[in-house]
Formats: structure tokens, sequence, C-alpha cells
């Protein structure tokens, strides 16, 4: 006599049950994904928004000159002096005479600043945080006689 069929009922219940919990965690990590992706888009966009609101350097001074070369003829004038200066210091003494920073950072503007005047050899770091002119910087500097000539020392 053959046997009879076993029933499998029994399993495909089990096995359904196990594919509505996997079906129930992949729902759970799909809204998870989402809402990764919807937190980077406000984050692309508050991003898009800020870079367009970001006001370009130089700081506008009190005089109303907007050139990159205002705050870095005012470094060369307080740097001139051959002494080592603090990126602090030199903040403040362009601050002093009227750089206007606005919202910006008046440290981080003088330091982008001191940057771009390293690349071009005018100042080197003697210390972290600390400046001074090369012999570059000074001999650009040097005072202008009356005739508009550069003195040259006799030799």
């Amino acid at each position: 006599m053959p046997r009879p069929l076993r029933d499998i009922t029994r399993d495909l219940e089990i096995r359904l049950k196990e594919l509505r919990v996997k079906k129930d965690q992949l729902a759970e990590q799909i809204d998870s994904v989402e809402r990764l992706m919807d937190s980077f888009s406000l984050a692309i966009e508050h991003e898009r928004k800020r870079a367009t609101k970001q006001l370009p350097l130089p700081i506008q001074s009190e005089s109303g000159d907007q050139t990159s070369g205002n705050i870095v003829r005012l470094i060369r004038d307080i740097i001139s002096d051959q002494q080592e200066w603090s990126l602090p210091r030199i903040a403040e003494a362009v601050k002093t005479r009227g750089a206007n920073f606005g919202k910006k950072n008046p440290n981080r503007v003088v330091h982008f600043a001191l940057v771009g005047m390293k690349r071009h050899g005018l100042v080197q770091i003697v210390s972290t945080g600390v400046w001074k002119a090369t012999p570059k910087l000074l001999e650009q500097t040097k005072p202008e006689s009356k005739t508009g000539e550069t003195p040259t020392r006799n030799l």
C-alpha cells in the first residue's frame, strides 16, 4: 500500500512567516536608506544656498575698497618691520588699520592672505602661527624717494 503523502502545509506556513519577517526587515532598511537620502538631499540644498551667499575674499574695508590687495597691503605694512608676528596680532593690527571683516573670522581671512603671500615668497612661517617678512617683501616695501625712485645704498 502506498504511503500517504506528507502534509507540507505546516512547513509552508513556517516559510511564509519567515519571508514576512524578512520582508519587514527589508522594509525597515529601505525606510532607513530613504531617510538618509532625504538628509543628504537637504544637506546638498543647504550647501548650495550657503555657497551662493558666501562673500568673496577679501573683506570690504571702511573705504569701500573690495580688492584683495587691500588686506595684503595692510599686512605688508604691518610685518615689514622685520619682527615676528603672531596671526592674532596681525589680524588685530589689520582691524585697527580699518579693515572690516564683516561676519568673517579675521584670523581666517588673514591666515589665507598670509598663505597666498607665502606662495609668492613674501612671508615665511617662523613657527606655528608666527610669521615674518622675507627679504623679498622687505625689498618691495623700501621707502621711495620724492622722485619716485627707490633709494640704493652707496657702496
